[in-house]
């Protein structure tokens, strides 16, 4: 509907000769459409009220070509009803008028709807353009809204590795590092942000997460340890995409706590199949299981565990932890 009445048939026309030689060419279509309806009718029915048929043209032509289209659709309407319908016409409901004086009624008719339609036309073009300024405005608040939210995530890692620089004690490093993890975890989930889209903020969760382990890779493991990725080409809404992240940052980085220990080698493999209505995450590792504080390694009623199960929570899925023969497992599965 808001498209149908935004519609102009003048609208990508700039040249005002051109654009007037269609808005003119577009009532003559108007008052022809209607001329070959009444030619139509004629043949079926009498016509009580020739003229009747008028005020139609009139509007569509002024509505979707401006008031000199419905001007061209009003002359010619009436001009063509007067000499080809009324001729042959039987006028049941006006015996005692003349054609001239019902012609001359048609045309005042046709000039107040033409007035009225012009009338609203402009008003729906106004609030169009109106609108259409305040969505720009928005759209540029928004990029600079991004813009300067970029920077603050920047901003906010940068200081907490210049303090991770400055301290020599490992637990103190150890934490700074987690912090400086989970603010990249958001600023990479906000740069997937699609702001364009009808949809709102969606994530490209391969790029989101190749990304991410990238990043836990570096900070985290040495050359002992390598980290085997397949990731589906899916999107989900940022809340869970951020929720998605952060849990495998918890699961990577308890892997690099306690699945290797004494330097040892191996594995971690992570997955993420099915789609936006339902999907598994999975993450394996082929260290030490259960052995080393399984507590902290997302075993429920430890600290890790209550992590892990607010974390799926808040991505709508459900948490499970399971363990093979080798290693430990961690699997994040949709509730749909």
């Amino acid at each position: 509907m808001y498209r149908l009445a935004r519609f102009d048939v003048t609208r990508r026309i700039a040249r005002p000769g051109v654009r007037l030689a269609a808005q003119i060419a577009f009532g003559l279509l108007c008052s022809a459409m209607v001329l070959g309806l009444l030619i139509i009718v004629k043949q079926w029915v009498p016509l009580a009220g020739p003229f009747t048929f008028v005020f139609p043209a009139v509007v569509i032509a002024t509505l979707y070509g401006h008031w000199p289209a419905g001007l061209v659709a009003l002359a010619t309407s009436i001009g063509a009803t007067w000499l080809l319908i009324l001729p042959g016409s039987s006028p049941i409901s006006f015996e005692g008028s003349s054609a001239g004086s019902r012609a001359l009624l048609a045309g005042f008719v046709g000039l107040v709807l033409l007035l009225l339609a012009e009338t609203f036309r402009g008003t729906v073009a106004r609030h169009a353009a109106a609108r259409d300024r305040e969505i720009e405005r928005g759209a540029v608040l928004l990029r600079e809204l991004e813009h300067r939210t970029r920077n603050n995530f920047a901003l906010v890692a940068s200081l907490l590795e210049f303090q991770r620089r400055q301290s020599s004690d490992p637990e103190v490093m150890r934490a700074l590092d987690q912090a400086i993890g989970r603010i990249h975890i958001f600023a990479d989930a906000y740069m997937q942000f699609d702001t364009t889209a009808p949809a709102g903020t969606q994530v490209d969760m391969k790029s989101y997460l190749l990304r991410l382990v990238e990043r836990v890779a570096e900070a985290l493991f040495d050359q002992r340890i390598s980290i085997e990725a397949d990731i589906a080409g899916l999107t989900l809404p940022s809340k869970k995409a951020v929720a998605i992240g952060l849990y495998v940052n918890e699961a990577l980085t308890n892997c690099a706590k306690y699945a290797f220990p004494d330097d040892r080698s191996g594995t971690i493999t992570l997955s993420l199949t099915g789609n936006k209505a339902s999907w598994r995450l999975i993450v394996q590792d082929d260290g030490v299981g259960n052995s080393a504080q399984p507590g902290k390694r997302g075993r429920p009623g430890g600290l890790g565990g209550i992590l892990f199960e607010a974390l799926a929570a808040q991505a709508g899925a459900r948490h499970e932890v399971t363990l093979p023969e080798v290693g430990r497992r961690l699997d994040l599965v949709s509730l749909g």
